[in-house]
């Protein structure tokens, strides 16, 4: 809300006709007293349909620069690798089949590195289909950050994992060149 607030004002104050120089400094100074723990968010809140997109779009653009470079837009839907409804297979998938972690199921596929950026023609097909099926959907994606799954073997808790610590690195590497 702190932030909407404030976002609010400089809107403001750009109707007001105030130079962009002084709205430029007003958001260096709130970005300079703003203290964002970047992995433990994206560990814990990576479901954040918005900023997950616009992180995962970001990567995509910045590992694959001569690539397509699909626009941001509902043509492009945040597809859970492993989906939100747990089910049996993927029960059993994500945590190599050790029931006493089940409960665990909706933290982990909440991280980010559970999330890719798929065509919305495609992410209709995969739904909650077994990560060696949706690896042949992602294979026809225009996305490099999708395409980069088809490698993997499975879909378990480690590789959810790994990829967070991927995504959050990808993170630091590309916005800490900007800020």
């Amino acid at each position: 809300q702190k932030l909407e607030d404030f976002f609010q004002k400089l809107c403001g104050l750009m109707r007001e006709g105030t130079p962009l120089s002084q709205i430029h400094q007003l958001l260096r100074d709130m970005i300079d007293e703003t203290t964002v723990d970047i992995a433990k968010y994206l560990k814990s809140a990576g479901d954040n349909i918005g900023i997950s997109r616009a992180i995962l779009h970001g990567i995509n653009r910045y590992i694959a620069p001569s690539a397509y470079q699909y626009p941001l837009d509902s043509k492009i839907h945040l597809e859970h690798i492993a989906p939100q409804g747990e089910t049996d297979h993927w029960l059993s998938e994500v945590f190599s089949g050790k029931t006493e972690m089940y409960d665990d199921y909706s933290d982990v596929i909440s991280e980010v590195g559970n999330f890719t950026l798929l065509d919305k023609t495609i992410n209709l097909e995969v739904k909650q289909k077994p990560f060696a099926e949706k690896k042949a959907e992602y294979e026809k994606s225009g996305l490099y950050i999708t395409r980069h799954l088809v490698p993997i073997p499975t879909w378990r808790q480690e590789q959810i994992e790994a990829r967070t610590d991927w995504v959050i690195e990808c993170f630091d590497l590309i916005w800490q060149r900007i800020s």
